[in-house]
C-alpha cells in the first residue's frame, strides 16, 4: 500500500459563504411583515376597518421590498407603474367605500404587488414577454418556499461560532429565546397538574391567555419565514425565474389547421350575429331581446379573452410564417366581431334596464379588451411591441381610474336622467319603456305592467 496516500491530508472543505449584513437585516423586515399581518389582518378588526388594515399590511410589505431592492427597482419604469397602481388602490381603500370595488381590490392589490416584485428586479424580461406569467406563478408557489433554509441560516448567524467577546452574550440570548417555546409547552401542563400552582399562575397572568398568544407567535413565525424566502429570492436569486423549464415550440401545420377550423366556426357565428343582432331578422319564438342580450354577453367576453390568449401563445411559441400571420389575422377579425356583438348586447341591455355596477364594470372591461385587440393587430406587424406588459399596464391604469371615478354617483345620475327606477339587478320592471334600444313589444308590455301597478 502506498504510504503517501495514507499520509495525504484530505483537502479542506469548501467554506460556506458568510451571511451578509443585508441578509441579517432582512430578518427584521420579514419580522415586521409577520407582525403586521398578525396585528392588521389576523387581529379581527371591525368590518368597517378591515379593508383599511388590509391595505396597511400591503403598504408595510411594499416598504420592506422597496428598501431591499431600491437600487434596481428605482431604475425600472415597469416597477413604478405597477407599484404606483397598487399604492393607488391601497389609498382608495383608506378613503372610499364602494362594496363591489372593495371586494375586487382584495385580490387585485396582492396580484399587482406580485407582478411588481417580478418586474422590479429581473432584467430577463426586457426582450421577452412570456416569462412574466411564469415568474408570477413561481412567485406564489415556489419563491416563498425555495429559500426557507436561508432564513434559518441567517438566524444561526446571529449566534456566531467564533470565540469573540460577544459570543457568550449571544449564546445567552439564544438560550432565552429557546426557553420561550419550552415554557409554552410546560406551563399549561404544570397548571393542570397542581391546583395551587394554577391558582398563583392565574392571578399572576390574569390578563394573559396562553392559547391566543401561541397562535400569534405561530402566525408571526410562519409569515416571517415565507416572506423572508420570497424576499431573499427577489434580492439574491433573480435568475431562478429567468426561463421556463421546458422550451416549447409548436408545429406550424398543426397550429394553422386548428386555428383555421376555429376561425371558420367563428365566421359562422358572425353570420348569425349580423342576422339577428345587427340585422332585421326576428328572434326565434319565445326569446325576448332582453334575454338574448343578457344570455350571451359574458360568454362572448370569455371567448374573446380565450382568443387573445391563444394569439399571444402563438406569437411566442409558433413559427411566424406568412400563412400563420394570415390565420392569426382571421382570428383577430372574428374576435372583433364578438366584441362588437358584446357591445351591442350591453348597450341593448343598458338602454332597456339602466346602469348597475356590473354593467359599468362590463363596459370598462369591454373597452380595455377592445384596446388590447387593436394592440394585437399592431403586434402582428410590429414585433418589437411588448404586448403583455402593455396590456397589464393598460388594465392596471384604467382599473385605478375606474375606482376613483365614483361609480355609484355615475349610476345614480344616469338612471335619474333617463328615468330608470332603482330596482334590483334582475327586476324586469326597471325597463325604461322609452328606451330606443328596447323592442316595441317589450316597451308596451312593460308600460302596461307599470300602469297596472
Amino acid at each position: 500500500m502506498n504510504t503517501d496516500s495514507m499520509n495525504a491530508i484530505p483537502p479542506a472543505q469548501k467554506e460556506k459563504p458568510a451571511v451578509t449584513l443585508p441578509e441579517k437585516l432582512l430578518l427584521l423586515g420579514a419580522l415586521a411583515i409577520g407582525i403586521a399581518l398578525d396585528r392588521l389582518i389576523a387581529a379581527g378588526f371591525p368590518d368597517e376597518l378591515v379593508k383599511v388594515a388590509y391595505s396597511a399590511f400591503w403598504l408595510v410589505y411594499l416598504a420592506v421590498y422597496s428598501a431591499l431592492n431600491w437600487a434596481r427597482m428605482s431604475m425600472r419604469w415597469q416597477a413604478w407603474l405597477i407599484g404606483g397602481a397598487a399604492v393607488a388602490l391601497c389609498v382608495w381603500m383608506f378613503f372610499f367605500d364602494q362594496e363591489e370595488l372593495s371586494a375586487l381590490n382584495l385580490p387585485a392589490i396582492p396580484a399587482l404587488l406580485m407582478l411588481h416584485a417580478q418586474l422590479g428586479v429581473h432584467s430577463a424580461y426586457d426582450d421577452k414577454d412570456w416569462p412574466i406569467a411564469w415568474a408570477w406563478i413561481l412567485g406564489w408557489f415556489a419563491q416563498p418556499f425555495s429559500a426557507i433554509g436561508k432564513f434559518f441560516r441567517a438566524c444561526g448567524s446571529l449566534v456566531g461560532h467564533k470565540q469573540t467577546k460577544n459570543a457568550h452574550l449571544r449564546r445567552v440570548l439564544l438560550g432565552l429565546l429557546l426557553a420561550v417555546p419550552l415554557l409554552l409547552v410546560a406551563l399549561p401542563l404544570l397548571t393542570s397538574a397542581d391546583s395551587v400552582f394554577r391558582f398563583y399562575a392565574e392571578h399572576l397572568f390574569s390578563s394573559f391567555e396562553i392559547g391566543p398568544f401561541v397562535g400569534h407567535l405561530i402566525t408571526v413565525f410562519v409569515v416571517s419565514l415565507l416572506f423572508y424566502s420570497f424576499l431573499w429570492n427577489s434580492r439574491w436569486k433573480p435568475d431562478s425565474v429567468k426561463v421556463m423549464p421546458i422550451e416549447m415550440r409548436w408545429d406550424a401545420v398543426i397550429v394553422g389547421v386548428a386555428l383555421g377550423i376555429l376561425a371558420a366556426v367563428y365566421a359562422l357565428f358572425a353570420v348569425v350575429q349580423f342576422a339577428y343582432l345587427f340585422g332585421s331578422a326576428g328572434l326565434p319564438a319565445g326569446l325576448s331581446y332582453s334575454e338574448y342580450a343578457r344570455s350571451g354577453f359574458f360568454q362572448l367576453l370569455i371567448v374573446a379573452g380565450f382568443n387573445l390568449t391563444l394569439f399571444g401563445l402563438c406569437l411566442s411559441f409558433a413559427p411566424q410564417s406568412r400563412a400563420m400571420k394570415g390565420v392569426l389575422a382571421a382570428l383577430l377579425a372574428m374576435t372583433g366581431v364578438m366584441l362588437g356583438s358584446s357591445m351591442a348586447r350591453l348597450l341593448l341591455y343598458i338602454g332597456a334596464y339602466g346602469l348597475t355596477f356590473l354593467r359599468v364594470f362590463s363596459m370598462w372591461f369591454l373597452f380595455v379588451i377592445t384596446v388590447v385587440l387593436v394592440l394585437c393587430v399592431v403586434r402582428l406587424f410590429y414585433a418589437r411591441l411588448r404586448l403583455l406588459r402593455v396590456t397589464i399596464g393598460l388594465f392596471a391604469v384604467t382599473y385605478v381610474l375606474l375606482c376613483y371615478a365614483d361609480v355609484d354617483r355615475l349610476i345614480r345620475n344616469y338612471n335619474s336622467t333617463h328615468d330608470y327606477e332603482v330596482l334590483p339587478e334582475d327586476a324586469s320592471l326597471s325597463l325604461n319603456p322609452h328606451s330606443a334600444f328596447a323592442p316595441s313589444v317589450e316597451r308596451a308590455s312593460l308600460l302596461r305592467c307599470r300602469t297596472a301597478l
